[in-house]
C-alpha cells in the first residue's frame, strides 16, 4: 500500500513477483498466501493500466480462494464456513472489477464472469442443506449418537437465543449462549472428522453456469443478480454496484453492470414509499440463486398426503399439549404429506423490534379454523391422499416436527415473527458489547412461526419433553423435509428475513428450502381471513399442476373479484402471496 500511495509501482512489481515464487516454493501452487499475491499484484496492474494481466491475476485468485473453500468446507462448522466466505466474497469482487475495467479489445468471453457470480452465491446455505440431509441419513451407532448431540445441542440454542435472559443477569446471559455456540461447533467438526460422508456432503460443489443452464427449460431465461463492491484502485475506495447474469438453456445471454447499488436502492425505496399503502412494501428482497436448480435436480422423491394444522391456542398450558396418539385423520389413500396451520381473523404474524421473543404475546386467530376446513374440504375433492389435521391445542411445535416428515405438502398459517434485533442485549445503545449477534445462525433465530402454548414463553414444557411453541426458522432447517413438494406459509410476511452477504435470505423461506422443500408459498405483508382462506382454497384444486400456473390464476382470480365488486385493485389486496424454489 505504501509503495501505491507513492507511486513507484515499478518497484512495488518486482517485490510482489519474487514473493509470489517464495510461497510458490514453500506452499504449493494452491496456497491462500499464493491468492494473496495474485490479488495485490491484480491491482498493481491495474493501476498500471494492463487491465489484461491484472484479469489474470484477479481470476487465479479466486480460483485458489474457492479450491480452499471447496476442500475445507467439510471441516467448517457453519460460522467459520459464513466467514471464510467474506474471504471468497471479496476476491470474487476483485475479480469483477477486473473484468468490468477491460474494454472490448481485452475482456475475454463473458463465461469467466458469469461462472464467478454463480460460485459465489449460496455457498454456505448448500452446505448447511447438505449437512442436515447427511445427518438425517446416518445409520453408524456412533454418528446416529454424535448426530443426535448436534440436534440436540442446536435446538438448546435456539430455545435459549428466542426466550431471552428473563431475571438472569446479561453477562451470564451472554455466557451460556457463547458456550453452546461453541458445543455446536465442535459436535460439527467432530462429525467431519468422524464421518466421510459428512465431509463430502458439507463440501461444496463446484457449480457452473453450465450446469445451471443445462437444468433450464427451452422457454426459460434465468437472471442471477448480484451485489458486489468495484473497488475504485487510484482512491483506495470501494463503490457497491449490481451485476446482471442472463442465462439460457442454449448459453449465456449477457453479463450486465446495472450500475450504482446506492442509485438502485435509492429508487426502490422511492418505488417502496410511493407503492405503500397501510404499511404494505410490494417489493421486498427475495435473493435466490442458481445453484438452488442442482439441488431440486437431485431429489425426484414425492411425498404423499396432507398435514393440517391451524387455530393454535397460543394460552395452551404443557399438560393440553402432549401429542396425541390418536388426531383427527382422514386417510383415503396412502399416507399423507401436508402440513398446513391455518391463520388470523385480523391479520397474521408480526413484525417488531422487539430484541426478544418473550416480550411478546398473540392473540388467538379463530378464521383459520375456516381456513382450515376449506383447504381440507379442497384437498378430498382433488385428491385420494391422507388429510392429517392438528387445531387448537394439538396444533403445537411438536406436532410439526413429529407429523411432517414424508408428507407432500406441509401448509402453515398461524402468527408469524420476523425480529429486526434479535440478539441484542441490554439497553438499546448503552453497552457496545450488548449489541452483538450470536453464531452464523442468527440470521435464523430472528424468524419463525407461533403456535399452541407459545404465550407461555417455556413455562412448564421442559417437565413433559416438550418444545415450547415457537418454531424458529433455525428449528425448521433441522426438519428432513426431503420429498415435500409444496410447504405453503400462510403467515405474514413469511418471506422476510436477514439478508447474508452472498447467501441471500435467511429467513422462513429459505429455512424450509434448506430441509429440503422444493417450493415455498409464503406472504409479504398481513392478510385477512377471507382473502386467505379463498386464496389456499383454490390453490389447493390444482397439486399436480405447476405452481407458478396455479399462483398466477389465484391472484387473477382474486384480481377480478375486486374488480367486479368495484373494490380497489390495489396490488395489497391480491399480491401478498409468492413462490420460491421449483416452479414446475
Amino acid at each position: 500500500k505504501s509503495f501505491r500511495l507513492q507511486g513507484r509501482y515499478s518497484e512495488a512489481e518486482p517485490l510482489l513477483e519474487r514473493s509470489l515464487k517464495i510461497n510458490f516454493k514453500a506452499f504449493g501452487p494452491d496456497h491462500p498466501e499464493l491468492a494473496r499475491d495474485y490479488e495485490k499484484l491484480s491491482i498493481l496492474y491495474r493501476l498500471l493500466g494492463d487491465h489484461r494481466r491484472a484479469l489474470s491475476s484477479s481470476t487465479r485468485a479466486f480460483e485458489i480462494r474457492h479450491l480452499n473453500f471447496v476442500a475445507n468446507a467439510g471441516f467448517f462448522s457453519e460460522d467459520d464456513a459464513i466467514k471464510y466466505a467474506h474471504s471468497l466474497r471479496y476476491s470474487a469482487n476483485n475479480m469483477l472489477t477486473c473484468f468490468l475495467s477491460c474494454d472490448d479489445t481485452v475482456r475475454p468471453t463473458v463465461d469467466v464472469a458469469a461462472d464467478v457470480v454463480v460460485m459465489t452465491k449460496g455457498q454456505v446455505s448448500d452446505g448447511i442443506f447438505a449437512r442436515r440431509l447427511s445427518l438425517a441419513s446416518r445409520t453408524d451407532s456412533a454418528i446416529v449418537v454424535l448426530a443426535d448431540r448436534y440436534s440436540e445441542a442446536r435446538s438448546r440454542l435456539s430455545d435459549i437465543s428466542v426466550s431471552g435472559s428473563g431475571q438472569e443477569a446479561d453477562a451470564n446471559y451472554r455466557a451460556r449462549l457463547d458456550s453452546l455456540s461453541t458445543l455446536v461447533e465442535e459436535l460439527e467438526s467432530d462429525l467431519a472428522y468422524r464421518s466421510a460422508g459428512f465431509r463430502r456432503e458439507r463440501g461444496q460443489q463446484r457449480v457452473s453456469t453450465t450446469d445451471i443452464m443445462s437444468l433450464l427449460p427451452d422457454d426459460a431465461i434465468l437472471v442471477e443478480y448480484m451485489k458486489f463492491d468495484f473497488y475504485v484502485t487510484d482512491a483506495d475506495q470501494r463503490e457497491p454496484r449490481y451485476l446482471a447474469v442472463v442465462l439460457g438453456y442454449d448459453g449465456i445471454r449477457q453479463v450486465a453492470d446495472l450500475g450504482s447499488a446506492d442509485v438502485i436502492d435509492s429508487a426502490v425505496a422511492r418505488y417502496q414509499r410511493d407503492m405503500r399503502r397501510d404499511s404494505h412494501h410490494l417489493v421486498s428482497p427475495l435473493l435466490s440463486s442458481g445453484r438452488d436448480l442442482i439441488r431440486l435436480a437431485a431429489d425426484d422423491f414425492v411425498g404423499r398426503g396432507l398435514l393440517v394444522l391451524g387455530d393454535p391456542d397460543y394460552d395452551a398450558p404443557p399438560g393440553r399439549r402432549v401429542p396425541q396418539q390418536k388426531q383427527s385423520s382422514t386417510t383415503q389413500d396412502g399416507s399423507g404429506r401436508f402440513l398446513f396451520v391455518a391463520g388470523p381473523d385480523q391479520q397474521r404474524g408480526t413484525k417488531t423490534d422487539a430484541t426478544r421473543l418473550h416480550e411478546i404475546t398473540v392473540d388467538r386467530l379463530p378464521g383459520t379454523a375456516r381456513e382450515v376446513a376449506l383447504v381440507i374440504r379442497s384437498w378430498r375433492k382433488h385428491s385420494t391422499e391422507t388429510v392429517r389435521s392438528c387445531l387448537g391445542e394439538q396444533a403445537t411445535e411438536d406436532n410439526v416436527k413429529r407429523l411432517a416428515v414424508g408428507k407432500r405438502v406441509i401448509h402453515l398459517a398461524t402468527h408469524g415473527f420476523y425480529l429486526s434485533a434479535l440478539g441484542q442485549l441490554g439497553k438499546s445503545g448503552s453497552d457496545a458489547e450488548s449489541q452483538r449477534t450470536y453464531t452464523a445462525e442468527q440470521p435464523l433465530l430472528s424468524s419463525g412461526l407461533l403456535l399452541a402454548g407459545c404465550n407461555l414463553h417455556g413455562r412448564g414444557a421442559d417437565s413433559l419433553g416438550l418444545d415450547d411453541g415457537v418454531l424458529t426458522a433455525a428449528e425448521v432447517c433441522g426438519l428432513n423435509l426431503t420429498g415435500v413438494q409444496r410447504v405453503v406459509l400462510s403467515a405474514c410476511e413469511s418471506a422476510l428475513g436477514k439478508v447474508e452477504t452472498g447467501e441471500g435470505v435467511y429467513g422462513l423461506r429459505r429455512a424450509f428450502q434448506l430441509a429440503g422443500a422444493r417450493a415455498v408459498v409464503c406472504s409479504l405483508w398481513p392478510v385477512s381471513d377471507q382473502a386467505t382462506a379463498d386464496f389456499m382454497a383454490h390453490l389447493y384444486q390444482s397439486v399436480d399442476r405447476p405452481l407458478y400456473q396455479v399462483l398466477r390464476e389465484c391472484q387473477l382470480r382474486q384480481l377480478h373479484r375486486l374488480r367486479e365488486n368495484d373494490y380497489s385493485d390495489h396490488p395489497s389486496r391480491w399480491a401478498a402471496f409468492i413462490a420460491a424454489g421449483d416452479w414446475k
